[in-house]
């Protein structure tokens, strides 16, 4: 993990020295929600709902660098209904107790993207690697992180007081650069939505 965020930090430094030696050069900062499906881990089809920051510097003309912090959480829906269980107390009597299955959290993903975009006269194409955090909260709660890869288009509109409004559709593959595997379990998957968003160019 400290090769992995000594990597990073080292990348925006290339990225930043190189974007200093152009003077018309935009940063962009914006925050965003991500609906979206996942299938994968365990789980076949899965409507998921995200947030994030991001962050992007251009390089060029046709070029930009993009990263950014998105979130998506992902939840048991509980049906409510109830069980007894019976066991013995330390002082010998029985003990019964009432389970409720109720929503809960499960686990969620958090990604974080060093990408780079390409600008086309209409479209914006973006792609990279990922690196997912997955916290997981069922039964033991665990924390592990896999490399990934994503491929993305982008449309902007951009007005003069430095507001830009995007919509990023996208498809993502969790696990195929460094898959998870957690017991019997493969959490490599296939993630895809669509980013809304504002920015702030300055």
């Amino acid at each position: 993990m400290k090769k992995t965020a000594f990597l990073l930090i080292l990348f925006f430094l290339v990225v930043n020295l190189y974007s200093q030696t152009e003077t018309d050069k935009k940063n962009t900062i914006g925050v965003h929600v991500a609906p979206g499906t996942f299938t994968g881990a365990g789980v076949w089809i899965k409507t998921t709902y995200g947030v994030g920051v991001n962050y992007s510097r251009r390089l060029s003309d046709s070029w930009s660098f993009y990263s950014g912090l998105e979130s998506h959480a992902f939840f048991h829906k509980g049906s409510g209904s109830k069980s007894t269980i019976t066991f013995i107390g330390e002082d010998g009597q029985e003990i019964e107790r009432t389970l409720i299955n109720k929503s809960r959290l499960d686990w969620t993903i958090t990604t974080i993207p060093v990408q780079f975009k390409h600008h086309g006269k209409r479209v914006d194409f973006k792609f990279g690697p990922l690196v997912n955090i997955y916290d997981l909260f069922y039964d033991n709660w665990t924390t592990s992180s896999i490399l990934g890869w994503e491929y993305g288009v982008g449309f902007d509109r951009e007005f003069n007081n430095g507001i830009t409004l995007y919509l990023n559709p996208y498809i993502r593959f969790n696990g195929v650069l460094l898959p998870l595997y957690l017991g019997n379990n493969d959490y490599s998957s296939i993630q895809s939505g669509v980013n809304f968003g504002v920015g702030y160019k300055f």
